[in-house]
Formats: C-alpha cells, sequence, structure tokens
C-alpha cells in the first residue's frame, strides 16, 4: 500500500466465510443420501416386480423341481441366487466401465496440467458392490418366498 498509494499498514484482518458452507454441504449430503435411499427403494421394488413376473413364467419348472424332492430351502437359495449372481455381473461389469473412464480421464488431461491423474477410489467401489447384494437380496426376497410356498400338487395340473 505504501508503493501505490503512500499510505502505511495498520492491520491485516482475515474476512473468511468457508465455515457457513459447512451447514450448506451439510444439507445436500443430507438431501443426497436421501435421494440415494429412495432410489435403492425403488430399485428394490423393481427387482420385486420382475422377480414375481419371473417366478409367473418359472412356476411350472419350480414345480417340477419341488415334486422330484427340492426342498422349500432349495427353491429360496435357486430363486435368491439367480438375483444373486445378475447383481455380482452387473456390478463387475460396472466397475470395469468405470475403472476405465477413470483411467481415461488421466489420458485427457494436458501434460502441464496441475490437476493430477485421478486414482479409482476401491473403497467406494466395495461399498457400492455390497449395496447392490443387499438390494438384489431385498428385491429378490419376496420372490423366494413366493416360489417356496408352491404346492408340488400344482405340477400334476
Amino acid at each position: 500500500m505504501t508503493d501505490t498509494i503512500g499510505g502505511y499498514w495498520e492491520s491485516a484482518g482475515r474476512s473468511d466465510i468457508g465455515d457457513t458452507y459447512d451447514s450448506v454441504l451439510s444439507i445436500l449430503q443430507l438431501g443426497l443420501l436421501v435421494t440415494s435411499l429412495l432410489l435403492l427403494f425403488v430399485s428394490v421394488l423393481g427387482q420385486i416386480n420382475i422377480g414375481l413376473s419371473s417366478l409367473e413364467q418359472r412356476t411350472h419348472e419350480l414345480l417340477i423341481r419341488r415334486a422330484i424332492g427340492a426342498s422349500r430351502t432349495n427353491i429360496v437359495a435357486l430363486v435368491l441366487g439367480s438375483q444373486l449372481i445378475l447383481s455380482i455381473f452387473v456390478c463387475l461389469a460396472a466397475i470395469l466401465i468405470s475403472l476405465i473412464l477413470v483411467h481415461c480421464i488421466g489420458a485427457l488431461l494436458p501434460v502441464d496440467s496441475p490437476v493430477g491423474t485421478p486414482s479409482y477410489p476401491i473403497s467406494v467401489a466395495v461399498v457400492a458392490v455390497a449395496v447392490s447384494v443387499l438390494t438384489a437380496l431385498l428385491g429378490g426376497l419376496l420372490p423366494a418366498l413366493k416360489a417356496a410356498k408352491l404346492e408340488p400338487a400344482l405340477a400334476l395340473r
């Protein structure tokens, strides 16, 4: 200041409003959490719907299995297992695609960019797989229980 307008420096203070953004960020995080939980709930409902319609098409097969000696537990494991295998394959495909995209971001950055190549968030991928498996199990539970209640005598019709 002395160099430009001929004054003197009395004191310097910091005027920062960074702390006020903490409340805004916490509200945004809460909103994203609620939105993601609602989307997972809708996903579970969709999987229940698909599972019940698939059950209608597989009823004859499941009844024959029951008639030749499969227990109710085996039927539940069969229906839940198919949901679980599908969920794991979709998770593996999604992780592979996201891994490729993260590495492509690094290739698209200019050489003199101050931003480094991003690392792949493995912990987030593990949480996503766990949530996907839980969603698949919850979505397949009602169709599996309904399939287990089928009576083998219906297969003779």
